[in-house]
């Protein structure tokens, strides 16, 4: 059955965080005017996927870029690792 687990039968979920990177100190000051540079990955089973033109959909450690902002909980997947796998390709 999609998104159950076949051991358990049970559905698996799993919590999804944005988190938000600053690009540019400038953004200290354009933050209060709503503007601003930024990166973002979306954490998922404590891995964090974020896009680069040059090397396409990556992961990485959560919330080890630079200049980290804040987080945005976004709620839960509904699926495991095979169903992300398959999402991500």
């Amino acid at each position: 059955t999609r998104g159950l687990s076949r051991s358990t039968n049970a559905m698996v979920r799993t919590r999804v965080i944005l988190n938000v990177y600053d690009l540019n100190e400038a953004n200290e000051v354009l933050s209060s005017m709503g503007l601003g540079l930024y990166h973002s990955g979306v954490e998922i089973d404590r891995r964090e996927y974020s896009y680069a033109p040059t090397v396409g959909i990556y992961d990485s450690p959560p919330r080890t870029v630079a200049n980290f902002r804040g987080s945005v909980d976004l709620g839960e997947f509904e699926g495991g690792r095979e169903r992300l796998a398959r999402a991500l390709e």
